[in-house]
């Protein structure tokens, strides 16, 4: 297994979905980061920096939601997956994505966003109906 190669830091997030494993955020000492690392089982270790770089909007949503391009990446692929990892919704879409979430259960799940590059950023969403 590989070392995490990102910044010590402290005050950060970390969570599990199915065989993956989520770090990010946090201090270390003068500076606050904004990046996501993932780790999983299948490979030899963390995977790559997560940096956000798109717009989810509104968050909490309660029907649907925007997702936008930050820095000119193309949108490829968005999924919304539950909290075992399960995908839920899988679309392919480019620069700006309407993502309908009328058919899903009210609760907290993890977005997954791919770039161009076939890069996967991940943030939080929560469904409100």
């Amino acid at each position: 297994m590989t070392n995490f190669s990102g910044v010590a830091r402290n005050e950060v997030v970390g969570f599990s979905i199915g065989a993956y494993g989520y770090i990010g955020t946090g201090l270390d000492g003068s500076n606050y980061y904004q990046d996501f690392w993932e780790f999983t089982t299948s490979s030899v270790g963390i995977i790559e920096n997560k940096t956000t770089s798109f717009i989810v909007y509104p968050n909490p949503s309660n029907g649907s939601f925007i997702v936008k391009s930050e820095h000119s990446k193309t949108i490829k692929e968005i999924q919304i997956r539950d909290l075992l990892g399960n995908v839920i919704i899988q679309q392919h879409s480019d620069d700006l994505a309407s993502v309908n979430i009328m058919n899903v259960p009210v609760g907290i799940y993890l977005l997954a966003i791919v770039d161009q590059h076939n890069r996967t950023t991940y943030q939080k969403i929560e469904i409100c109906h």
